[in-house]
């Protein structure tokens, strides 16, 4: 079962980190200091003293990644690069536990914007002086702004958010324009940019909204025996539950629903010492196994290309409503739903079957000149094409004017002025290669005349 989880976008709301720098360094710098983090002693200065020391660390590792040689740059740039490292670990020094041990284990967010103005002065090889290059890069920096920008649209955003982008996007560019140095520059480019990067559309709320509201109750829905909690308990935990599920519901800002989804997940703990939120549970996965077997046990020769591609998206769609389902009642009931589904997708015979019986239907046969008809036909659910007939009596014998492949008109010229002609079509629709046909449609008459 594809397991999705929010505890990724929920840090990264916490954390507000977005512009990530080296994040295959990142990446790789905290998997070799992650085995070194130690175990909390019990005493928290020991342990925050234990983080902060490997925080320390890191930092100098991405400096040694992140930085070229002191001759490589100009002089007003080193120092730039020299301050913008002591400011950085002057902000590790002055973190608490959590955000040092965050910063230390959190793989998806990487490392944050500090680290990126950094990093963007490390690049800076290229500067001969501030007073040559800066104006040039100031410019470069308010136009890439103002493209991000021209991509958010008010009505995408609530209040809030859209604050945040009007408010970053005017900061950073104030600051821009008053740069005297780079570090400023960058600091108001990175202002705007996480203004923008950090600002959730209405639809990612209502997503996020969904995601917690829906891991909220399962925890207590499907991975809790209520047999084995006091009644009391189990009250408590309902309580938690509901309580948590009709905040978020009316929580506008993403950091609101990730301070009620965080919380809610510690007084689950407090009472039944489980982690929340849990990685599986038995009966989505179950249930989830159980719709892969049955498409297994389906013979793929029976069925039509779209056939399956229908039976596949009626898995997928299943397959996402459960890892949103709130009970085992609704579980159960979306699997049903799409047994069903698939079930009802017809075979190739029963396929062809219906489609023989279905009969097109001509809108109108209309002149366009003297000498030319336009006939047009109303579209069949499933056909491939179309193939228009012709004769000069209503019975007489109907002769194939065209083949169409795409849309459902027909313009028929070099035809006599005055003469009546008489128009039917068939749909086909084509199968392992072979085509079979619709029933006629009526004729439908037409005269062709100068309008």
């Amino acid at each position: 079962m594809r397991k999705k989880t929010i505890i990724a976008a929920l840090t990264a709301c916490m954390m507000l980190l977005t512009l990530l720098p080296s994040a295959a360094f990142a990446a790789s710098a905290k998997k070799e200091l992650k085995s070194s983090i130690p175990v909390a002693s019990g005493v928290d200065e020991e342990y925050a003293e234990q983080l902060r020391q490997l925080a320390l660390e890191l930092l100098d590792m991405f400096y040694v990644e992140s930085i070229e040689p002191k001759g490589a740059y100009c002089s007003e740039v080193w120092a730039e690069i020299q301050a913008a490292y002591r400011e950085l670990m002057a902000q590790i020094d002055s973190m608490n536990e959590d955000d040092l041990y965050i910063m230390l284990v959190d793989e998806e967010n990487e490392l944050g914007s500090d680290f990126q103005l950094l990093e963007l002065l490390g690049e800076m090889t290229w500067v001969k002086s501030t007073a040559k290059d800066l104006p040039g890069l100031k410019t470069s920096y308010k136009k890439e702004i103002e493209q991000e920008y021209k991509g958010y649209r008010s009505s995408d955003y609530n209040d809030y958010y859209w604050d945040r982008i009007q408010d970053g996007r005017y900061m950073g560019l104030k600051w821009i324009n008053g740069a005297q140095n780079f570090r400023t520059a960058i600091k108001g480019y990175l202002t705007a940019m996480n203004a923008m990067e950090n600002s959730y559309a209405k639809e990612d709320i209502q997503e996020l909204r969904a995601q917690a509201c829906a891991q909220i109750k399962q925890y207590v829905n499907l991975g809790l025996d209520p047999a084995r909690y006091t009644s009391y308990d189990w009250k408590r935990l309902e309580g938690i539950r509901d309580q948590a599920v009709r905040e978020i519901n009316a929580a506008e800002m993403m950091e609101e629903i990730v301070q009620i989804y965080t919380q809610a997940g510690k007084d689950y703990t407090d009472i039944t010492g489980i982690e929340f939120p849990m990685e599986d549970y038995p009966i989505l996965t179950e249930l989830d196994k159980k719709l892969e077997r049955f498409i297994y046990t389906l013979d793929e020769n029976l069925y039509t290309e779209d056939g399956l591609e229908k039976i596949e998206d009626i898995y997928w769609e299943a397959s996402e409503e459960l890892m949103y389902a709130e009970s085992r009642e609704q579980a159960q009931k979306i699997y049903n739903t799409a047994i069903a589904k698939m079930k009802a997708v017809p075979t190739k015979k029963k396929e062809i079957a219906a489609f023989k019986k279905k009969v097109p239907k001509i809108k109108s046969v209309k002149a366009v000149n003297s000498r030319t008809l336009k006939i047009t036909w109303k579209k069949v659910s499933g056909a491939n094409g179309y193939v228009v007939y012709r004769a000069t009596s209503p019975k007489g014998k109907y002769k194939k004017v065209k083949t169409v492949k795409k849309g459902t008109k027909l313009t028929n010229s070099k035809l006599k002025k005055g003469k009546k002609y008489y128009y039917k079509v068939r749909a086909y629709k084509q199968i392992d290669k072979k085509k079979y046909y619709s029933k006629y449609s009526k004729v439908k008459k037409g005269v062709p005349v100068m309008r």
